[in-house]
Protein backbone atom coordinates (compact mmCIF):
# COMPACT_ATOMS: atom_id res chain seq x y z
CA UNK A 1 0.00 0.00 0.00
CA UNK A 2 1.33 3.82 -1.08
CA UNK A 3 2.33 5.77 1.72
CA UNK A 4 0.19 8.83 2.53
CA UNK A 5 1.71 11.84 1.79
CA UNK A 6 0.12 14.96 3.04
CA UNK A 7 -0.19 18.39 0.89
CA UNK A 8 1.97 21.11 2.36
CA UNK A 9 0.43 23.74 3.77
CA UNK A 10 2.27 26.53 1.29
CA UNK A 11 1.27 24.28 -1.59
CA UNK A 12 -2.45 24.35 -0.42
CA UNK A 13 -2.50 28.04 0.27
CA UNK A 14 -0.42 28.93 -3.24
CA UNK A 15 -2.72 26.20 -5.40
CA UNK A 16 -5.83 27.76 -3.58
CA UNK A 17 -5.07 30.88 -4.53
CA UNK A 18 -3.92 30.46 -8.00
CA UNK A 19 -7.39 28.69 -8.60
CA UNK A 20 -9.93 31.44 -7.20
CA UNK A 21 -7.90 33.85 -9.34
CA UNK A 22 -8.35 30.98 -12.21
CA UNK A 23 -11.97 30.55 -11.94
CA UNK A 24 -12.84 34.25 -10.95
CA UNK A 25 -11.08 35.19 -14.15
CA UNK A 26 -12.63 32.72 -16.37
CA UNK A 27 -16.12 34.09 -15.29
CA UNK A 28 -15.21 37.56 -15.59
CA UNK A 29 -14.36 36.84 -19.12
CA UNK A 30 -17.20 35.04 -19.83
CA UNK A 31 -19.27 37.61 -18.01
CA UNK A 32 -17.90 40.15 -19.84
CA UNK A 33 -18.39 38.49 -23.17
CA UNK A 34 -21.93 37.73 -22.32
CA UNK A 35 -22.43 41.58 -21.53
CA UNK A 36 -20.26 43.59 -24.84
CA UNK A 37 -20.02 41.05 -27.17
CA UNK A 38 -23.92 39.35 -27.06
CA UNK A 39 -25.73 42.55 -25.47
CA UNK A 40 -27.10 40.35 -22.91
CA UNK A 41 -27.67 42.13 -19.77
CA UNK A 42 -28.07 39.11 -17.63
CA UNK A 43 -30.49 40.00 -15.01
CA UNK A 44 -31.76 37.45 -12.11
CA UNK A 45 -33.72 37.27 -8.78
CA UNK A 46 -31.84 39.17 -6.71
CA UNK A 47 -32.60 36.03 -4.22
CA UNK A 48 -33.75 32.69 -3.92
CA UNK A 49 -37.32 33.36 -3.69
CA UNK A 50 -37.75 37.31 -4.42
CA UNK A 51 -39.81 38.19 -7.01
CA UNK A 52 -37.27 41.38 -7.90
CA UNK A 53 -34.84 40.95 -10.42
CA UNK A 54 -31.74 42.94 -11.02
CA UNK A 55 -28.33 42.70 -12.97
CA UNK A 56 -25.53 40.02 -11.98
CA UNK A 57 -22.93 41.82 -10.07
CA UNK A 58 -19.51 41.13 -10.87
CA UNK A 59 -19.04 40.68 -6.91
CA UNK A 60 -21.25 37.80 -6.88
CA UNK A 61 -19.18 36.81 -9.55
CA UNK A 62 -16.10 36.82 -7.63
CA UNK A 63 -17.41 35.49 -4.41
CA UNK A 64 -19.47 32.68 -6.14
CA UNK A 65 -15.12 31.89 -8.43
CA UNK A 66 -13.50 32.18 -4.91
CA UNK A 67 -15.41 30.40 -2.46
CA UNK A 68 -15.36 26.86 -3.97
CA UNK A 69 -11.92 27.04 -5.04
CA UNK A 70 -11.41 27.81 -1.28
CA UNK A 71 -13.69 25.02 -0.30
CA UNK A 72 -12.08 22.84 -2.61
CA UNK A 73 -8.64 23.17 -1.63
CA UNK A 74 -9.27 22.28 1.85
CA UNK A 75 -11.42 19.61 0.99
CA UNK A 76 -8.57 17.79 -0.83
CA UNK A 77 -6.17 18.63 1.92
CA UNK A 78 -8.86 16.22 4.10
CA UNK A 79 -8.86 13.76 1.00
CA UNK A 80 -5.11 13.91 1.01
CA UNK A 81 -4.50 12.64 4.57
CA UNK A 82 -6.46 9.32 4.25
CA UNK A 83 -5.33 8.50 1.05
CA UNK A 84 -2.28 8.36 -1.69
CA UNK A 85 -3.66 9.24 -4.47
CA UNK A 86 -6.34 12.44 -3.75
CA UNK A 87 -7.23 12.77 -6.98
CA UNK A 88 -8.87 9.54 -7.52
CA UNK A 89 -11.57 10.30 -4.95
CA UNK A 90 -11.34 14.10 -5.56
CA UNK A 91 -11.80 14.78 -9.66
CA UNK A 92 -15.40 12.32 -9.39
CA UNK A 93 -16.23 13.84 -6.26
CA UNK A 94 -16.17 17.24 -7.67
CA UNK A 95 -17.75 16.16 -10.91
CA UNK A 96 -20.49 15.24 -9.06
CA UNK A 97 -20.78 18.31 -6.99
CA UNK A 98 -20.72 20.08 -10.10
CA UNK A 99 -23.85 18.32 -11.51
CA UNK A 100 -25.25 19.11 -8.39
CA UNK A 101 -24.84 22.92 -8.59
CA UNK A 102 -26.46 23.02 -11.75
CA UNK A 103 -29.99 23.34 -10.06
CA UNK A 104 -28.96 26.74 -8.82
CA UNK A 105 -28.64 28.15 -12.42
CA UNK A 106 -31.84 26.18 -13.24
CA UNK A 107 -33.69 27.04 -10.73
CA UNK A 108 -33.14 31.06 -10.42
CA UNK A 109 -36.05 32.82 -11.94
CA UNK A 110 -34.28 35.16 -15.15
CA UNK A 111 -35.25 37.07 -17.28
CA UNK A 112 -34.28 35.52 -20.46
CA UNK A 113 -33.72 32.04 -20.51
CA UNK A 114 -30.15 32.56 -22.07
CA UNK A 115 -28.86 33.60 -18.73
CA UNK A 116 -29.64 30.43 -17.01
CA UNK A 117 -27.31 28.77 -19.47
CA UNK A 118 -24.09 31.40 -18.88
CA UNK A 119 -24.68 30.58 -15.25
CA UNK A 120 -24.19 27.26 -15.90
CA UNK A 121 -21.20 27.98 -18.13
CA UNK A 122 -19.70 29.79 -15.36
CA UNK A 123 -19.92 26.93 -12.79
CA UNK A 124 -18.50 24.31 -15.54
CA UNK A 125 -15.35 27.52 -16.07
CA UNK A 126 -15.21 27.40 -11.84
CA UNK A 127 -14.82 23.24 -11.51
CA UNK A 128 -12.04 23.24 -15.04
CA UNK A 129 -10.19 25.78 -13.01
CA UNK A 130 -10.63 24.89 -9.39
CA UNK A 131 -9.73 21.04 -10.67
CA UNK A 132 -7.28 21.84 -12.93
CA UNK A 133 -5.10 23.87 -10.99
CA UNK A 134 -5.47 21.55 -7.68
CA UNK A 135 -4.58 18.88 -9.39
CA UNK A 136 -1.45 20.64 -11.13
CA UNK A 137 0.05 22.63 -8.42
CA UNK A 138 -0.53 19.89 -5.52
CA UNK A 139 0.80 16.90 -8.00
CA UNK A 140 4.09 19.31 -7.93
CA UNK A 141 4.51 20.35 -4.73
CA UNK A 142 3.54 17.47 -1.97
Amino acid sequence: MPERTAISIRTLSVSAAVAAAASAIGNLALLAIARGGLGMELVLAVAPDSPELAPLPVQKVVLASVLPALVGAVLLALIARFTARPMRFFGPLAAVVLVLSMGGPASIPVEEPATSWILGLMHVISAVAIVGVLAAMTRRGR
